[in-house]
């Protein structure tokens, strides 16, 4: 986005269509202006003039939880990328559990 007002407008009309609640809008500057709308945990993004407009991830980004989701829909992205965490953390347990196993106390 070229201007402040655009990536503001951008995140309100993001915020608006978000379901649940605690949802902040973000607007930053880098080489153009971004929008994005988070909660602690979770991060969607808007990029202007995409296929996918919308890209989701867990906070602390990248930690681990999952692909990044990109789609046309910010709340359907959440639902996958929580599914996501959620595969990714039984599997590491799934580890741990194994290892365990060997592990004689």
């Amino acid at each position: 986005m070229k201007t402040k007002l655009e990536a503001f407008r951008a995140a309100r009309k993001l915020q608006a269509l978000m379901k649940g609640k605690g949802w902040k809008i973000r607007v930053w500057e880098n080489s153009g202006w971004h929008a994005a709308v988070e909660t602690k945990r979770v991060a969607v993004y808007y990029h202007e003039g995409e296929l996918a407009p919308y890209m989701c991830l867990m906070k602390p980004h990248y930690a681990g939880f999952g692909k990044v989701q990109h789609g046309k829909n910010p709340n359907l992205l959440v639902r996958r990328t929580i599914q996501n965490a959620a595969k990714a953390v039984a599997a590491d347990y799934q580890i741990i559990i194994e290892a365990n196993s060997i592990y004689e106390h």
